[in-house]
């Protein structure tokens, strides 16, 4: 009893929001400017702010069905909103579920490989040239592997530790590279651009605030608070202000054709700015060595929903056994792009299913959930911990 109390603390509004922010910064920090640029143009900053409006309101959808269903975890919401009524047996509901569970994690495992192989391409070219790239992406798979064995109330802390050390750097370096600016490259804003070629813009946009959705496997250890939804969309909203200042330097300095045509544009962008005092003479080796850890998270928090899941759906084992088996298969599939371009292109389908599966799967849910008269309508204000009294008679016991 008292080490089930232990393993059971609950993650905060706060720790969630930083699984968000966290999870969401990634590869399309250095990416990100070179798609919105050769789709939106001049526009590209208009894109940033739809997409992140678009996916403010999915994560409305995400949070409104953690709420209503606060103590179930993902398998068990599904099998309550698809299975039968409540008293009578559930078998129903959890046959129903597991394609659901199983195409989670057929994606989450093709996107934990994407992103591994990107940080092996990008770490390779900028920095460890004569480093083999397998070597690269099989470090980063194995650190992520070492936090699975962890309970998710750690990931959540190392999540919300690392975020400011993340965040405030890339900040002060989007920030600095303004003083290349140039106006004449944002406008005119609209003039010769096509609706069709904005609104694609803002789809490949929202594929960089993809993860959001982690925030539904984890929510039954979350605390619910008054404004848990609030929290949830400042988890959205840290890392658009960081992509839209990104993208706003990087059309400002390069224009939107020379951005355009640029592998890793953020990179191009850091090589250009200069500190005031010169300071540090190479900038891109402070910011690659925040985007590592930004990588990081990205990927150990991936890792961790597919061996949770995994081990929800058993309903045993380790997650550290899960994780294990998980290993090779990722690092296989990371290896499959023949080359840079391929991996683009397979990055581009990955985020048309992550953003067909991210909104699709809650609103179905949430919709069904509302059909069916399942769960609570407003959910808890408050999910607390143990509490003294119950501590005492835990230790009691023991």
């Amino acid at each position: 009893m008292g080490k089930q109390l232990a393993d059971k603390r609950p993650i905060s509004s706060r720790q969630a929001m930083s699984i968000v922010s966290s999870t969401i910064l990634g590869v399309g920090v250095l990416t990100l400017p070179r798609v919105v640029a050769s789709e939106a143009h001049e526009a590209g900053w208009i894109a940033i702010l739809c997409g992140a409006f678009a996916t403010s309101i999915v994560m409305i959808i995400v949070t409104k069905l953690g709420l209503r269903f606060p103590h179930l975890n993902f398998i068990e919401t599904c099998s309550h909103v698809l299975g039968r009524d409540k008293g009578k047996s559930n078998k129903l509901g959890k046959l129903l579920s597991y394609p659901i569970i199983i195409i989670l994690i057929a994606y989450y495992l093709v996107v934990a490989a994407s992103i591994s192989r990107t940080f092996g391409e990008v770490v390779v070219t900028a920095v460890l040239k004569e480093t083999p790239l397998e070597v690269i992406i099989g470090t980063m798979l194995l650190t992520s592997l070492y936090l699975v064995k962890f309970d998710i109330d750690v990931l959540a802390r190392l999540n919300e530790l690392l975020l400011p050390l993340i965040v405030i750097p890339i900040l002060l370096i989007a920030l600095l590279s303004f003083q290349s600016f140039q106006l004449e490259f944002i406008l005119p804003v609209w003039p010769g651009l096509s609706l069709s070629g904005f609104l694609k813009g803002v789809l490949l946009t929202m594929f960089a605030y993809q993860g959001y959705e982690l925030i539904l496997i984890f929510s039954n250890r979350i605390q619910i608070i008054k404004k848990s939804l609030w929290f949830n969309i400042l988890g959205i909203i840290i890392p658009s202000v960081i992509y839209l200042l990104i993208v706003i330097a990087g059309i400002s300095v390069f224009g939107d054709e020379e951005l355009a045509i640029l592998m890793w544009p953020t990179l191009e962008i850091i090589k250009v700015t200069e500190v005031p005092g010169m300071i540090l003479e190479r900038l891109e080796s402070l910011f690659l060595g925040v985007w590592v850890a930004a990588v990081f998270t990205t990927t150990a928090n991936f890792f961790y929903a597919i061996t949770l899941l995994t081990q929800q759906v058993f309903g045993r084992g380790k997650r550290i056994w899960y994780g294990l088996g998980f290993t090779p298969i990722i690092f296989w599939l990371s290896l499959q792009p023949q080359n840079i371009i391929a991996l683009f292109d397979f990055q581009q389908y990955i985020g048309y299913a992550g953003l067909t599966l991210g909104a699709l799967i809650p609103a179905f849910l949430l919709i069904m959930a509302f059909i069916r008269k399942k769960g609570s309508s407003t959910g808890p204000l408050a999910t607390k911990g143990p509490s003294a009294k119950e501590k005492s008679t835990a230790i009691q016991q023991e």
